[in-house]
């Protein structure tokens, strides 16, 4: 009746009852799990597009019967986007999905029942994006900017302003896709490695930085100063990436057509300079939140260890209770804006390097006794070199920032044998999607 991978045309009523670890609804059919992007608890549903995956089966809303209290609309025009999970929940709803999520995802994966506190949400669950990495195809002969679809190449037109990100990053995609059709601008070719692949815009403290991501073209003043003109924007690049998946868009050659080659700006009594392959939270007014939460986990004058620093951001935001620390990236942009950004706040006792922090990490912890490790690292969590790392050094306390409860578990599943959980507190980083950011401070039992 159902085959694997092909979709079966048919209805079936189903009641959501609980939530996946990206959002969608979870029922049951024919005995079996069937998740169900856009469903909420207590939903009663009519299935379309039934695809068997042995276990469980994916399936598509037809109709919705008996809609939920919660549910509700921002009238997001960008329908086919499925970029924002829970954009079709009440905002204060979203925050008690996420909760829920981030407590089951502790229970299952490092069988922690304790206390979580509650997660503190976002002012603004608009507009709070400060950077977009967005793909350009040619569409009706004209270049549109949009996404692929999650776990997949499917190409997703946005021809309406996302919600979420800052209106001045919408603003500027706008002009630049009307610059490029202006001038004819081709589409990327796989055969020649030509052609405009995308874009990347990041906008802070109204510093902007345009990013255009092509092949191995040349790109003329002509269209560089018309971009200028037109954008207004601090920082122009090109990064030249023919890579076929292209699952980073900035991992290419950068040339630059503007005097500044980064973006320089204000934050929290500090300056800080910011590259365009540098990492930064997304959500600006989140992370300040996230900051007034770690200070007071730090006792003054503390020797601190900061992993996956980036350009070093977190750990200056925090030097009022810092004395010496230690810092380290895999990327090197990164690694020089971190420098960079140490004497422009007049920190001498920061120092920073381009190493796996995992393996720098280890060689200095045999040298210096550190009071805290600050640890942020990518969705992947912490990998087995860094967890036994840890493990051996004995550092007293550990503020672990997550984003990624799945992997968050496991890694303190790993380290409870030598650390105590002592709080753990979520926050919203990401309104209107399944992603939840915690920060969990740890001490050596």
């Amino acid at each position: 009746m159902y085959h694997h991978g092909k979709v079966i045309k048919m209805m079936n009523k189903v009641v959501i009852t609980r939530y996946g670890i990206n959002g969608e609804g979870i029922g049951f059919l024919n005995k079996k799990p069937v998740f169900i992007d856009g469903a909420l608890v207590n939903e009663e549903v009519t299935l379309k597009d039934i695809e068997n995956y042995g276990r469980y089966y994916k399936a598509k809303i037809d109709k919705l019967l008996k809609p939920s209290v919660y549910r509700t609309r921002y009238g997001c025009l960008n329908r086919q986007c499925d970029g924002c999970a829970l954009m079709h929940a009440r905002y204060s709803y979203q925050l008690e999905i996420k909760q829920l999520l981030l407590e089951e995802s502790l229970a299952k994966y490092a069988n922690y029942k304790g206390n979580v506190l509650l997660i503190i949400g976002c002012d603004n669950p608009l507009n709070y994006r400060n950077q977009a990495k967005l793909i350009i195809r040619k569409v009706s002969n004209q270049l549109v900017c949009g996404s692929y679809k999650n776990n997949s190449n499917y190409f997703v037109a946005m021809h309406h302003p996302c919600l979420v990100h800052d209106p001045l990053i919408n603003d500027i995609a706008d002009k630049t896709l009307t610059y490029l059709n202006k001038v004819h601008y081709p589409e990327y070719d796989n055969k020649t490695k030509t052609g405009i692949r995308g874009m990347v815009i990041r906008v802070i403290n109204h510093q902007v930085s345009l990013t255009l991501v092509t092949g191995n073209d040349t790109l003329k003043p002509q269209l560089t100063d018309g971009l200028l003109t037109l954008t207004k924007v601090n920082v122009l690049a090109q990064c030249k990436n023919t890579r076929k998946n292209m699952t980073n868009m900035l991992d290419g050659q950068l040339i630059y057509f503007s005097d500044n080659h980064q973006l320089s700006f204000d934050y929290d009594s500090h300056h800080f300079y910011l590259s365009v392959q540098s990492f930064f939270q997304l959500n600006t007014a989140t992370l300040s939140k996230m900051v007034d939460t770690i200070k007071p986990m730090i006792q003054p004058g503390s020797t601190v260890y900061e992993g996956y620093c980036g350009v070093g951001i977190l750990g200056q935001l925090l030097s009022e209770r810092i004395n010496v620390l230690y810092g380290s990236e895999v990327i090197t942009p990164a690694i020089d804006n971190a420098r960079k950004n140490a004497r422009s706040n007049h920190l001498i006792n920061y120092h920073y390097e381009v190493a796996d922090s995992a393996v720098h990490f280890t060689r200095l912890s045999k040298k210096h006794h550190f009071d805290y490790l600050l640890i942020d690292p990518p969705r992947s969590g912490l990998d087995d070199v860094m967890v036994q790392s840890i493990l051996k050094s004995k550092v007293s306390n550990i503020i672990y920032i997550s984003c990624n409860p799945s992997t968050l578990a496991k890694n303190l599943n790993d380290l409870s044998s030598r650390y105590k959980i002592q709080s753990i507190q979520p926050f919203d980083m990401f309104p209107n999607t399944q992603h939840i950011e915690s920060i969990v401070n740890l001490s050596l039992k």
